[in-house]
């Protein structure tokens, strides 16, 4: 979350030299991630995540998926728009050609380890206002940006 006074806020992170805010989930699962600026969940149905790169201006997701030893033959990613609010519509994966849907999934062919995904919107600024609820009661006074998720936790409609 781009925070007007705070900058840049999220857990398990960096903002690299391209300005993207990248996430390394550190959990022990490492399947589910919540991207807050587009009220995005997501999760790996089959494979586990090594990095998530958001890059807003380019309106794109990298997602580096783990290397290992895989008992299935292809990893499976499913996207779900949480945040109805929030900017971005109609994710695909554009990179590499070789991923295709099914099931509600993106499946993807366990050699490939990056895919990107692409959106639409009119604009993916988001500049948050406000206070946060939870901040009264001694909570956060505002949410990561990038947030690994437990695999017991779903994130609010």
């Amino acid at each position: 979350m781009q925070h007007p006074e705070l900058g840049a806020l999220f857990l398990c992170g960096i903002v690299d030299s391209n300005g993207r805010l990248v996430l390394e989930p550190r959990d022990s699962y490492r399947q589910r991630a919540y991207l807050e600026p587009l009220g995005l969940y997501m999760q790996a149905d089959a494979g586990l995540f090594k990095s998530i790169a958001l890059d807003m201006d380019a309106r794109s997701i990298e997602i580096e998926f783990e290397d290992a030893n895989a008992t299935f033959t292809a990893r499976r990613l499913r996207l779900n728009k949480e945040g109805l609010t929030r900017p971005g519509q109609n994710f695909r994966a554009s990179r590499p050609s070789s991923v295709s849907v099914a099931r509600g999934a993106f499946e993807i062919p366990v050699a490939v380890t990056k895919v990107v995904v692409e959106c639409d919107a009119d604009s993916l600024t988001f500049v948050y206002q406000g206070t946060f609820p939870g901040a009264a009661r001694g909570g956060h006074s505002a949410p990561p940006v990038l947030s690994p998720l437990s695999p017991t936790y779903l994130p609010p409609p």
